[in-house]
């Protein structure tokens, strides 16, 4: 809670500042870094607080002690030294796995401290997610190379890239990552039911990007004023025709799972 409160009430750019603190002070932490996963998700690149000392660069996540933290989602623990132990938590947010915060400690965390832990790399993967409505400190570090503008008009679309239920998991990815066009997943979850379209619009570049978003966005319009999978198709139909009056097109799977039914539906 004193992680959630100081994140919460901090600058958006300075949430490292703030949890470095919190854990400096409470648990006797040091080298506090987060370090989030690239798009391409290979890499997992250090954000250094500023003005701290800690280091800068990036891990691969196959064959590393903060890859396998990212990949098992489980806390991981380094051996014990001079300078203390070495620390993974995995950071998430609703299961989409953001990257891992790595931390010293004074001595290897018992049971009890490697579930609050765990709790707290929930809560960073929170915070994150709300900051990041404000700065671009952390997607600035997510990215190994620029984004082509059609990629970054496609990434800004996403609901996400993972999300879990009592009933499902799914997962999605954009590749290629820093060069993707048309391509486009989307997913909206209910208590009883999940729905997922699947899109890609026709061309190259910007303009299949723009034509998918505009797709999409119509779909959400029409699926968040109530009505059905095939008023969605409908709706989203209209609206590209309207503006290219069938010179373009976007090929889209609608997706509907009734969970208490144990049905699924399709357009």
């Amino acid at each position: 809670m004193a992680a959630l409160f100081a994140m919460e009430t901090c600058p958006p750019g300075a949430v490292l500042d703030a949890l470095a603190e919190v854990l400096a002070n409470r648990l006797d932490a040091w080298d506090v870094e987060l370090l989030v996963v690239d798009y391409g998700l290979r890499v997992l690149r250090v954000v250094a607080p500023p003005g701290s000392a800690a280091r800068s660069g990036e891990q691969a996540v196959e064959g590393s002690v903060a890859g396998r933290a990212f990949t098992s989602g489980r806390l991981t623990t380094g051996g014990m030294g001079s300078a203390g132990v070495v620390v993974h938590v995995p950071v998430t947010v609703r299961g989409d796995r953001l990257g891992v915060l790595r931390l010293r400690l004074p001595a290897p965390p018992d049971p009890g401290l490697r579930e609050e832990l765990s709790r707290l790399g929930v809560v960073v993967g929170h915070g994150l997610a709300a900051a990041n409505r404000d700065t671009d400190v952390f997607e600035q570090a997510a990215r190994r190379e620029r984004l082509s503008l059609a990629a970054e008009l496609q990434w800004e679309l996403l609901p996400g890239r993972y999300c879990t239920g009592a009933e499902f998991a799914l997962a999605g990815q954009l590749e290629p990552a820093y060069l993707v066009r048309g391509d486009n997943f989307d997913w909206s979850c209910a208590a009883d039911h999940l729905q997922l379209t699947v899109s890609n619009g026709v061309g190259e570049g910007v303009a299949a990007s723009l034509l998918t978003h505009l797709a999409v966005v119509a779909l959400r319009n029409a699926r968040r004023a109530g009505l059905g999978l095939s008023d969605q198709a409908r709706l989203a139909d209209q609206a590209v025709y309207a503006h290219h009056h069938g010179a373009l097109s976007v090929s889209t799977l609608l997706l509907e799972f009734n969970f208490a039914a144990g049905r699924a539906w399709a357009v």
